[in-house]
């Protein structure tokens, strides 16, 4: 178990009258040992299609950089949903 920093920066834009854009990035390092840290990305779109219906698209990067060997550090995530507000 390691006590760990966290750094973020976060940015929201409105592109068009119905699409945003979000991205989020953390930067989160080992208090005790510096080398050992972990990086995310979140970023994502959303599309009203209508006042009540949503397209959400949104990537996921998170790597960590002090796992064992044979464990893949660096992880990516895609995902593509509808969001129905009621």
């Amino acid at each position: 178990f390691s006590q760990r920093g966290n750094v973020y920066l976060s940015f929201v834009k409105k592109l068009f009258e119905r699409v945003s854009a979000t991205a989020t990035g953390y930067y989160q390092p080992s208090v005790r040992k510096l080398e050992d840290y972990r990086i995310r990305f979140e970023g994502g779109m959303n599309v009203e299609i209508s006042s009540r219906l949503a397209l959400e698209l949104t990537y996921t990067l998170a790597h960590d950089n002090q796992l064992p060997v044979d464990v893949v550090k660096t992880d990516m995530t895609y995902l593509t949903g509808i969001s129905i507000k009621y």
